[in-house]
């Protein structure tokens, strides 16, 4: 799956199969729940699939103003990105010379696409720029491709490439003499963006230069590899502001759905104790109230009650039905409840799907949180 290529086919995209390991992060707890009610691995290839699809569409359209919040927000989470948020590099002259001839033969380049993204930062020492133009003054006219182009021209299109690159000569002696040990007897020219690569720590060089790539404490760089790097970690950024913009918000909206149901189960049970309790409190209130002519009264009655055994098997059938209504009001009582909580565990199945979803959704953003903190340190244990 492609998000950049140039005219030598050299692409920055990521695979097919997507970022879909997932690290730990101890200070992650949030990200690490989600994680862990996603389903398995083995049923998540076509979701991640289709998701990867949707992310890497869209983080190729992404304003450069979005890019630039990401990144401010990457930056402001260090308990999540302890490290640089940054993939840092020192290009050399031959890199920027061949992008320059794509960007005047082509009209396309690979480096301007990834240059100003907030997520790389290339370096180099200020004698590119020399050499560049003097290169592009004494190869162009006799390329075939570039000989019938204007050389001031070409090189208006080279200081667009330039204005990328951020130029710095602030090299320390330790580094220039270890540069020096590296190249001096293969190529001399080399040293300086060799030594701006120790002296910044960066991680690595941008080069197709086999001086460089073959000494063995160098990290360098292709373009294409370069912009693999960009691409996962426009996904990561991406996927960790979603998260922290939504996740609230969903959060809000189910608690919100399950207190109200919940709400409304308690008010009808509140309902019935009330009116029960009601009842109690008013009969006891009745006979509080009841004057001593009304006990006597009340006693005399049932006095009578007693001694007549008719009267007793008459009052005796009547609690018996009084006992039986409420045994009769308590299962019915029941069967409320129990209809209530059959209907608040069908609009929980209903909404099933839409929490499922969800919840795969945050976990896919969570893995590719997960990775692109991963990716940084792994980044950070790269530098010179």
């Amino acid at each position: 799956m492609r998000l950049f290529e140039n005219d030598k086919g050299d692409e920055g995209g990521v695979s097919q199969d997507g970022v879909i390991n997932f690290y730990s992060c101890q200070n992650n707890h949030v990200i690490s729940r989600i994680v862990s009610h996603i389903p398995p691995n083995s049923e998540m290839p076509a979701f991640v699939t289709q998701m990867d699809e949707v992310i890497n569409d869209t983080v190729k359209k992404l304003p450069q103003e979005m890019l630039n919040y990401m990144h401010h927000k990457m930056v402001q989470a260090k308990t999540f990105f302890k490290n640089a948020i940054q993939l840092e590099l020192v290009v050399d002259t031959n890199i920027v010379f061949a992008e320059v001839r794509s960007l005047v033969v082509n009209k396309e380049c690979f480096f301007l696409k990834i240059a100003d993204n907030p997520f790389i930062k290339v370096y180099a020492p200020r004698q590119l720029r020399e050499e560049l133009i003097e290169k592009i003054r004494l190869r162009f006219p006799k390329d075939r491709k570039t000989r019938d182009l204007d050389i001031d021209a070409c090189i208006e299109q080279a200081e667009l490439v330039l204005a990328k690159i951020h130029f710095n000569d602030e090299i320390t002696a330790d580094a220039l003499a270890k540069a020096k040990s590296y190249l001096d007897e293969r190529d001399p020219d080399d040293v300086s963006f060799l030594a701006l690569n120790f002296s910044l720590k960066t991680h690595g060089v941008l080069t197709k230069d086999k001086d460089i790539s073959e000494q063995p404490d160098v990290r360098t760089w292709r373009l294409a590899e370069a912009g693999r790097i960009v691409t996962e970690l426009n996904k990561g950024g991406f996927s960790f502001v979603v998260l922290d913009l939504t996740l609230p918000m969903i959060w809000q909206a189910v608690y919100g759905i399950i207190a109200s149901l919940w709400q409304g189960i308690v008010n009808l049970l509140q309902s019935a104790v009330q009116m029960i309790a009601t009842g109690i409190t008013s009969g006891v209130q009745a006979l509080a109230k009841a004057s001593p002519v009304a006990w006597i009264f009340m006693v005399g009655i049932g006095t009578i009650i007693y001694r007549s055994e008719e009267l007793r098997e008459q009052f005796g059938d009547f609690f018996k039905d009084v006992k039986e209504g409420f045994r009769e009001f308590i299962a019915n009582a029941k069967e409320f409840f129990l209809a209530i909580w059959r209907i608040f565990k069908e609009i929980v199945a209903a909404l099933s799907p839409f929490f499922t979803s969800v919840g795969q959704m945050l976990g896919y953003m969570a893995m590719q949180s997960q990775a692109t903190i991963k990716k940084m340190e792994e980044l950070e244990a790269m530098r010179a």
